[in-house]
């Protein structure tokens, strides 16, 4: 991969030796999309859209540059093991304190129901995970499967209050076991 200098890049295209196959076709797929949104009239499902061909461009680029910076971010941080069994893995990110991505759990059904489990967490430069308050703490989902088939959240529990859960589960489906068997 080379790098282009961001300053003479002036459109897209100028980084497609920094992206990926994937990353290229979703970028031509979406300027052709919006190129040929713009030929229609303007309605208000697509009004946030770029209309003009600089306006296009420049939504495209910074996508691109995005991309770019994903992937040259995911090339330093290759030596980073990932985490066993870890489904999905996110861009590496930065905040003000940290650098990390996102991982999850694959997700797991409940038979029988529209119940759906996932772990989530984010994993840190040294490989740990961050153990912090606030959105990134590493949490149990329980999610809903929704008649249109997206998912809705229902609980977000800390790992020791999915476990507590766990166990009050099990004792109440004990106990009615314990009633069925009288």
């Amino acid at each position: 991969m080379s790098m282009t200098p961001e300053n003479n890049t002036q459109c897209w295209r100028d980084l497609a030796d920094q992206l990926t196959p994937q990353q290229v076709a979703e970028l031509e797929e979406r300027e052709a999309g919006y190129r040929h949104r713009a030929t229609l009239p303007e309605d208000p499902w697509t009004s946030w859209e770029p209309r003009t061909d600089r306006a296009i461009e420049d939504a495209l680029l910074h996508d691109g540059r995005r991309h770019a910076h994903d992937n040259l971010i995911a090339a330093l941080m290759s030596d980073v093991p990932p985490l066993p069994d870890a489904k999905t893995f996110g861009y590496w990110e930065t905040d003000d304190e940290h650098l990390c991505r996102f991982v999850s759990t694959p997700t797991r059904s409940v038979d029988g129901t529209k119940i759906r489990v996932l772990g989530a967490a984010s994993q840190l430069a040294d490989g740990s995970i961050l153990i912090a308050q606030g959105i990134d703490v590493p949490q149990v989902r329980i999610d809903e499967l929704s008649r249109d088939g997206y998912m809705t959240e229902v609980f977000t529990l800390s790992p020791g209050q999915a476990r507590n859960l766990a166990a009050a589960l099990l004792n109440t489906a004990d106990q009615i076991d314990g009633w069925i068997a009288r």
